[in-house]
């Protein structure tokens, strides 16, 4: 009953801003040809370059909407434009639909609302890409993430990883992985492209060649990697400084745990920038991560934006902890040179101070200060 009333209070607003908005894409967003300079310009007047403006395109790959659903509640709220697209196969011709999804803890309690779900015919799982690729090109977003309904994606560190660069151009982005025909960045660790590269795609595929220029299913993103190496666009090394992954189709328990990844797979055995295993497998800036279902996700999600600790600091024994400590400058005291303190290693540092505190003293402090047994 709540979800039917706030529809009808809503319906004849909705529909007077929806037929604007129909009107301003019709005329603004047309081929890239036809508008030339004038769309790059009106782009970028609308979202400066500064300002990362993000459309997630989520691909349902279940019958149900429960993955949906989390996705609303956790990481669909920090995009700038969201599309849900359910392929079909050409023998299962559906319209749009929209279906009933929940939006959970909101004052009033549990609200309906609905969601429109793009439902793409095509003989392909390219075909359907390239079909959704010619759905979002009406967004003014400038950058475009497309990933799975199990994935979560953490939009403000991609928002930061793209901040410095150029949507005009063309760039690709996700977990690659080699292959003879083109290396690719695979669709489970979800790929990031740019408005460049979205508009020099479609205008390469018009609509009517989708289903021409690919066959076969569960190979989009080997087909995407072809289609845009054609182009002289190919994917780049996503890893932090220190190699560690930011894009991972896997989930956080394998990644962690040493001997957990299928190390036969072709996402570990060919990939292009190989991850390491166990506690140094994924940056502090991750950008995407397997949850696997729809608890994952609502766990995972409050793990990382709700949870706060209130770690102590660590300490240095005999230190007043108001007084600035600078370890550097205390082992040029001691009588070691920049050349002594830049190889020393943390045994060797332990020692020094063992010198100076005995390992019962040491140890009792440490126990006072963290509560140790």
């Amino acid at each position: 009953m709540i979800c039917y009333i706030l529809r009808k209070k809503n319906t004849v607003i909705l529909f007077g801003i929806g037929f604007l908005i129909g009107i301003l894409i019709e005329i603004l967003l047309v081929e890239k040809d036809r508008v030339g300079e004038f769309y790059y310009d009106f782009i970028k007047g609308i979202y400066p370059e500064d300002e990362p403006k993000v459309a997630c395109v989520v691909f349902l790959k279940r019958p149900h909407t429960e993955n949906l659903e989390a996705a609303q509640n956790t990481w669909l709220t920090k995009c700038d434009d969201v599309f849900t697209v359910r392929v079909n196969r050409a023998g299962k011709r559906r319209t749009d639909v929209e279906e009933d999804t929940r939006w959970i803890g909101l004052p009033e309690g549990e609200v309906c609302t609905k969601t429109r779900i793009h439902n793409v015919t095509a003989g392909s799982s390219w075909a359907g890409l390239c079909k959704t690729l010619h759905l979002v090109k009406t967004s003014p977003s400038n950058w475009f993430i497309f990933a799975p309904d199990n994935l979560l994606v953490l939009v403000d560190n991609l928002k930061a990883y793209v901040k410095p660069l150029d949507w005009t151009r063309d760039h690709y982005y996700g977990h690659a992985v080699q292959h003879y025909e083109a290396d690719y960045n695979v669709f489970s660790a979800g790929v990031l492209i740019s408005r460049g590269t979205l508009l020099n795609l479609v205008e390469s595929f018009r609509e009517d060649r989708c289903e021409s220029s690919g066959k076969y299913w569960k190979n989009e993103d080997l087909y995407l990697g072809k289609h845009l190496r054609a182009l002289g666009v190919t994917p780049k090394d996503t890893r932090d400084e220190e190699g560690r992954g930011r894009f991972h189709g896997y989930n956080i328990h394998a990644l962690l745990s040493p001997g957990k990844l299928f190390k036969q797979s072709d996402y570990s055995r060919k990939a292009l920038y190989p991850v390491p295993e166990g506690m140094n497998c994924c940056s502090p800036e991750l950008i995407t991560i397997d949850a696997t279902n729809s608890d994952r996700l609502y766990h995972h999600y409050y793990l990382i934006y709700k949870l706060k600790t209130n770690e102590k600091p660590k300490i240095t024994p005999g230190v007043n902890q108001n007084d600035s400590f600078d370890w550097k400058d205390f082992l040029r005291q001691e009588g070691y040179n920049e050349t002594a303190i830049e190889n020393m290693t943390s045994e060797e540092y332990y020692q020094i101070w063992a010198k100076k505190i005995s390992p019962e003293t040491l140890y009792e402090i440490m126990r006072k200060e963290f509560g140790s047994d």
